[in-house]
């Protein structure tokens, strides 16, 4: 009995990861720091949610669930949407203002990325 209390558990959280992954992915901040300084480009962030979920064995949510529950919440994790991200090239892009990379890879100089990481468009 207690084994398949265990199992119902497991299932439940498992199911409950799924339909919040981006509630779980914040909370647990993989790859990425709450800094007040910090910026970071929408296309990083949700590159790292990507990899977070394909580490979790989650589905991945569409880019724009992402970021409808990342602006709608944003006061909760201290971030600002931002239009204004500057990327190394001199464009500024979408992002968010109060949170910053922490594995230290980069490309164009400035704008942090993740190694190995196919971004869809």
């Amino acid at each position: 009995r207690q084994k398949e209390r265990e199992g119902q558990e497991r299932i439940y959280q498992y199911i409950q990861r799924c339909e919040d992954s981006v509630r779980f992915f914040l909370e647990e901040t993989p790859g990425f720091a709450y800094d007040p300084a910090g910026k970071l480009s929408s296309q990083e962030l949700y590159a790292l949610y990507q990899a977070w979920c394909q580490q979790e064995k989650l589905p991945v949510k569409p880019r724009r669930e992402v970021f409808l529950y990342v602006k709608k919440h944003a006061s909760r994790y201290q971030l600002i949407h931002s239009t204004h991200i500057p990327v190394a090239d001199g464009k500024r892009v979408r992002g968010f203002l109060g949170i910053r990379r922490t594995d230290g890879t980069y490309i164009n100089g400035e704008t942090p990325i993740l190694k190995n990481t196919v971004f869809s468009v």
